[in-house]
């Protein structure tokens, strides 16, 4: 059994605004509360799939009130993902909306 020391907890984010109820993390990780979207695919010029063929548009709708402060973006790690990524990513950033990625690649402690 490893020995890691543990992280102090970060702070709440709430992803819904105000008076949000969530899921609570376990062993001191941080709560965070929220919603998914849905994009429905990948930005992929190759076969014509560009932002205009995604649910990027509603997710900006959906976010056009201001109480959302954080976004986190799961995508794929390839080529795809990382543009697909990043087109949300620039258009948050105009609306003062934080935007982070979700962890990528191996644990250096983990067990194979």
């Amino acid at each position: 059994m490893l020995d890691l020391p543990r992280r102090a907890p970060r702070p709440q984010r709430n992803l819904r605004g105000p008076g949000a109820q969530g899921h609570s993390g376990d062993r001191g990780r941080a709560r965070l509360s929220g919603r998914y979207h849905v994009l429905g695919g990948v930005i992929d010029p190759i076969h014509g799939v560009g932002p205009d063929q995604l649910n990027i548009a509603s997710l900006m709708s959906r976010l056009a009130d201001g109480t959302v402060t954080e976004v986190i973006l799961a995508t794929n790690p390839n080529v795809e993902g990382e543009a697909t990524a990043a087109y949300p990513a620039r258009m948050l950033s105009t609306m003062g909306v934080e935007t982070s990625r979700l962890a990528m690649g191996a644990c250096p402690w983990a067990v194979t």
